[in-house]
């Protein structure tokens, strides 16, 4: 096995339009602190691929086919085996439209920097691409259950299920049970022949809106975390970061209103956490005792249609009925999804924005069928975000405020697309496990 990495700063301008809140009235006003993006190229002699982790709220189609176009130029791989998914920070800048803002000037993106980002980021891989040695690759899980993260649908003593923020006033003895969340740190540790840390991936689901939203440009928790591991790991050290399905996790003191006045305090506290657990589990890692496997898959996927795509006058559903207008036919959608094969571990790239309930199925699906496969790691906002949320079947059988966003106006998706999706990614990964 070969391996490269490269990391390159994409900060824009201070000015742009920031994704993640509707709320702004105006561009960015300041960097808090820069944002990256970071490219894996892995080759066993048989298959090339490429992991993209990005400071984004996610990649939309469009960006994703020009960056992968340039790099299967550039360096002769494959689009379908380059996978660029973003860690949905909410203090990041938009790299499309976003029509759901009601201000006209905040509807722009800025072409200039986008086409500059995708150039930087095609030329990182580039650059890990030439820079390409031997190396060795381990897999381990490591596990938070309380201190970060939790699903924002709780169960009240009342019967009530609702949406927990902090506009309710809840205190903790109001609740009487909580949806699902992944508490898994999944982690990818790559090494050279000499025994020296390169790469290491870090897969973990939490929204990254714990900075608030700001005017200020800033990787929210994945900045930190990447710092810390890298000053205890090995400055040389490329960490990535790739966010899970997130779509209904956010940080326990978000969603409880027990918030610092400055919102980054916070960000340290989580990032400098996670990194924790991600140094414990990259010393248990034994690389190169696995089986040593590499593979990649990619399907593209025709989807059933929210109905109300091109029909309702809601602005998120305008938003994304636009952004995916190319990929919409007749009551379908077209969306992708990719499976990669690293060692013990599948890897699995889904579109817009997941509920958490979609990876736990996932994992338990797929760790259950194939024996060799000891864990999954399950990345959303991958390769075509701009869909809206992805939600599971169990969402479509809760009519209640809580899903009612998530399965009307705020997705493309219609009832059946997860259960084609999820079989897609299955059947995927029989073929590489």
């Amino acid at each position: 096995m070969k391996a490269g990495v490269a990391e390159v700063n994409i900060t824009p301008p201070v000015g742009i339009v920031q994704r993640g809140d509707a709320k702004r009235k105006e561009g960015a006003q300041g960097i808090h602190d820069d944002l990256y993006a970071q490219t894996l190229v892995l080759d066993d002699g048989q298959t090339t691929a490429v992991i993209i982790t990005t400071d984004l709220i996610g990649m939309d189609r469009p960006n994703t086919k020009r960056i992968r176009e340039l790099v299967e130029q550039q360096t002769g791989i494959p689009g379908n085996h380059v996978l660029i998914c973003g860690s949905h920070t909410h203090c990041g800048p938009a790299v499309s439209p976003t029509l759901y803002f009601q201000d006209e000037k905040m509807k722009c993106v800025d072409e200039a920097w986008v086409d500059v980002m995708r150039r930087k980021i095609a030329g990182a891989v580039f650059i890990a691409h030439n820079d390409m040695k031997e190396a060795k690759i381990g897999t381990g899980t490591g596990m938070i259950e309380r201190g970060i993260a939790s699903s924002k649908m709780v169960e009240l003593k009342d019967g009530r299920t609702v949406r927990w923020n902090r506009e309710l006033g809840l205190c903790e003895d109001d609740i009487v049970g909580q949806w699902p969340f992944d508490p898994e740190v999944g982690v990818i540790k790559i090494e050279d022949n000499s025994g020296s840390p390169i790469a290491v991936l870090v897969n973990y689901t939490c929204h990254p809106q714990v900075a608030g939203t700001p005017l200020l440009l800033s990787a929210d928790y994945p900045g930190p975390m990447r710092r810390v591991v890298r000053q205890a790991a090995g400055e040389g050290l490329i960490v990535m970061f790739a966010q899970g399905a997130a779509g209904n996790i956010y940080a326990n003191r978000y969603l409880r209103g027990d918030w610092p006045a400055n919102g980054f305090e916070e960000v340290e506290r989580i990032g400098t956490m996670l990194a924790g657990e991600v140094l414990k589990v990259m010393e248990r890692i034994e690389v190169g005792s696995g089986s040593g496997t590499f593979a990649a898959m990619a399907a593209n996927v025709m989807v059933p249609l929210n109905e109300l795509a091109g029909t309702s006058d809601d602005d998120a559903m305008i938003h994304f009925s636009s952004a995916k207008a190319d990929d919409i036919k007749g009551d379908k959608v077209e969306t992708e999804v990719q499976v990669f094969r690293i060692d013990d571990a599948i890897l699995v790239a889904l579109p817009g924005e997941p509920l958490a309930e979609i990876a736990l199925e996932l994992k338990e699906a797929i760790l259950s069928k194939y024996e060799k496969i000891k864990r999954v790691l399950v990345i959303g906002y991958a390769n075509d975000s701009e869909v809206g949320c992805f939600p599971h079947t169990g969402a479509y059988e809760r009519p209640h405020e809580v899903t009612k966003y998530v399965t009307t106006v705020g997705t493309l998706f219609a009832r059946g697309a997860a259960d084609i999706v999820q079989q897609t990614v299955i059947d995927l990964a029989g073929q590489i496990a």
